[in-house]
């Protein structure tokens, strides 16, 4: 899709996109503002290929946004955040260049965007390294340290984290042992043979 002047403000992608033209993770072609967005998923692109937009056209900006997914295409027209950028303008931008493949956010001469930031998988899910964003509960963002990619606040579930409990809860005069464990926002129970009609949803025991 394109984005002929339009403002893109707290979007994001996931899905898979492959182009005979210009692709890209959220935009294939844009002359507007996308601003607190990402995307995820995977791109190709035979004329230009972004992680986040394939190709970012005079009077485009990005604005705190980041890509994960994978970026193919053609070495000179691809990026980890643009495709191409012909006079567009990015800031507080990163992308994950593991997951990308990318070596750089731009695929203009293959030359680095000062104005973005590449980060290992590793680095992208730590808060600190996310200069000029903000992860206060009034921000945009919200981040589960060290466990994901930061996260728009309001529209996703918490990622699955480690956290485990094991229980006891009658049943029938006999106590059983239930593992239960912590993924978006509630909590996942595996019951042991036998035992049926318990679940856990958000930290509370539900007996139907």
């Amino acid at each position: 899709g394109a984005n002929f002047g339009g403002n893109l403000t707290r979007c994001r992608a996931s899905g898979a996109t492959s182009s005979s033209g210009q692709g890209g993770g959220l935009v294939g072609y844009s002359t507007g503002i996308v601003e607190s967005s990402y995307a995820t998923g995977a791109v190709r692109g035979s004329t230009a290929a972004g992680g986040l937009i394939g190709i970012l056209q005079t009077g485009g900006k990005i604005d705190h946004c980041y890509a994960t997914g994978l970026v193919q295409g053609q070495f000179n027209t691809s990026g980890g955040i643009v495709g191409s950028s012909n006079l567009g303008s990015m800031k507080y931008c990163y992308w994950d260049f593991q997951t990308t493949s990318m070596p750089y956010s731009s695929g203009v001469s293959g030359n680095p965007d000062t104005a973005c930031t590449g980060y290992p998988t590793a680095y992208m899910k730590q808060a600190l390294r996310w200069i000029g964003w903000s992860f206060a509960d009034s921000s945009a963002w919200r981040i589960d340290e060290g466990n994901s990619y930061p996260l728009l606040r309001g529209m996703e579930p918490s990622p699955t984290t480690a956290a485990r409990r094991t229980i006891s809860v009658p049943t029938g005069g006999a106590e059983a042992s239930l593992h239960l464990e912590r993924g978006h926002g509630s909590w996942m129970v595996t019951l042991p043979p036998g035992i049926s009609g318990t679940r856990a949803m958000d930290g509370r025991w539900i007996r139907p």
